[in-house]
């Protein structure tokens, strides 16, 4: 009898650290997988937010180039009213999608954008005026240019910012 319940705890006991085996494996298997899922996570955010970063610093340039010296320049003498403010159109496309993606993954640039924003449509409309009125308007000219000073000096700190977050970005990985 002695030897039974000997054998029975005996058989209590295995099953007891079995079980007790079978949940810490369980447990640090359950463990093992919401790292990788948060590892897995993180990267993918990671790689949205770079591919974003692309994206913006992409049109940032485009629109400084759009709005720039050599632009205006350029437009003046290749372009007619009609293009001209069909390009303007695309670039505030491009633009708006630029105020999207700061406003959702880059808020800290949304003060620039708004900038950018009215500076571009300054350059808008003094580039029109000049290209309906000639070259005698100067005023429009200074005003195209100190337009286009503002949009270079706004996307310049807008892509510096950027180029800083995708630092932090890839220090974080």
């Amino acid at each position: 009898m002695i030897s039974s319940l000997s054998g029975l705890l005996g058989v209590f006991l295995a099953n007891h650290y079995q079980i007790k085996r079978q949940r810490l494996e369980a447990e640090h298997k359950e463990k093992i997988e919401i790292e990788k899922y948060q590892r897995e996570t993180k990267e993918r955010t990671k790689e949205l937010i770079r591919s974003k970063l692309e994206v913006a610093h992409q049109i940032a340039s485009r629109i400084a180039f759009e709005n720039s010296q050599t632009s205006s320049y350029m437009a003046s003498e290749m372009l007619s009213i009609d293009d001209f403010h069909k390009r303007y159109q695309e670039n505030q496309l491009e633009l708006e999608k630029l105020v999207m993606i700061i406003g959702i993954y880059f808020p800290s640039l949304n003060e620039e954008a708004s900038i950018l924003i009215g500076k571009t449509n300054v350059f808008w409309g003094y580039q029109m005026n000049y290209m309906a009125t000639g070259a005698h308007n100067s005023m429009a000219v200074g005003e195209i240019l100190k337009a286009s000073e503002a949009i270079a000096k706004t996307t310049k700190v807008m892509k510096k910012e950027m180029e800083n977050i995708a630092k932090k970005l890839e220090m974080s990985i």
